[in-house]
């Protein structure tokens, strides 16, 4: 591998923010050649940083093969942000081409209204049902990804009952029923609201996430604030902001971003270094 391809590759790893907002800047083709060159799993990352119509564009351009290991490691609402944007048909073969559970979870987020909490919601989380014991419960909140400080309990028919914190399950033996540990009731936010009705709602001043229902009251999911607060933002205007689209260069220049961002990496090291002594005195 060339070295402007490793650097370039070492910039969309390290830093996917930079990298997506370069790759904007690109024609969807020179988008689509860049993150199929990539590992799957960087190329996923970046794409779901990419302004969703543009990634769309990217990814109508590329076989369905290579779409399915993009999408597959995806954020799932960033998924279904990019899958919205592109044709029903080539959408269904992307989609119907994935694992059973993904696509289970991909066509309940698609279903929802685009500007709805259920479209922006996490359909991976697992809730805890009674009947299970504290043991049990750890098992389920060692398989989750965030760094969430509870988890959703539900009797066995899905129904949203309350939660319990991850710091009284770690604090009981194992046989310990989820039951006796839980506290019931707490705000829950239906998959069918907007955005705006959702983050007006006045328990954010006390939490970070909170469970999704449907309308029977069902647990489908949850939701972060950080995750409602970026969905209800204006999205940029990327026909004005969006600098001359470029045919080529897209390796080279990511990697000249990458030279640039080490350069100021090691001069703000140096910076550091011979930073003022608490004497007054440098201490070089």
């Amino acid at each position: 591998m060339s070295e402007d391809r490793t650097l370039a590759f070492a910039m969309a790893e390290l830093h996917p923010d930079e990298a997506a907002g370069f790759l904007e800047t690109c024609t969807p083709a020179a988008t689509a050649e860049f993150l199929t060159a990539l590992p799957p799993a960087i190329a996923a990352s970046v794409a779901a940083r990419i302004a969703p119509a543009h990634a769309a564009a990217a990814v109508a351009g590329i076989d369905a093969d290579a779409a399915r290991l993009l999408v597959a490691d995806m954020p799932p609402n960033a998924a279904t942000s990019v899958l919205r944007r592109m044709p029903q048909t080539q959408r269904d073969l992307i989609v119907g081409g994935l694992s059973q559970t993904r696509q289970v979870q991909l066509r309940l987020l698609l279903r929802q209204p685009p500007r709805s909490v259920g479209a922006w919601m996490d359909s991976t989380v697992q809730p805890v049902r009674l009947g299970l014991s504290a043991g049990e419960a750890r098992t389920i909140a060692a398989t989750r990804t965030s760094d969430s400080t509870h988890l959703y309990v539900t009797d066995a028919e899905q129904t949203y009952l309350g939660s319990v914190a991850l710091s009284v399950l770690h604090g009981v033996e194992d046989a310990v029923l989820v039951e006796r540990l839980y506290i019931p009731g707490g705000t829950a936010l239906r998959a069918g609201a907007t955005l705006d009705e959702a983050v007006g709602n006045e328990s954010w001043n006390a939490l970070d996430e909170m469970p999704v229902v449907d309308r029977h009251g069902k647990f489908v999911g949850s939701i972060r604030y950080a995750v409602l607060r970026s969905a209800t933002m204006p999205a940029a205007d990327t026909e004005t902001d969006r600098a001359e689209e470029r045919e080529d260069g897209s390796i080279m220049e990511l990697a000249d971003m990458c030279y640039v961002g080490m350069a100021r990496i090691m001069a703000g090291a140096i910076s550091h270094r011979r930073g003022t002594a608490p004497d007054g005195s440098s201490d070089s």
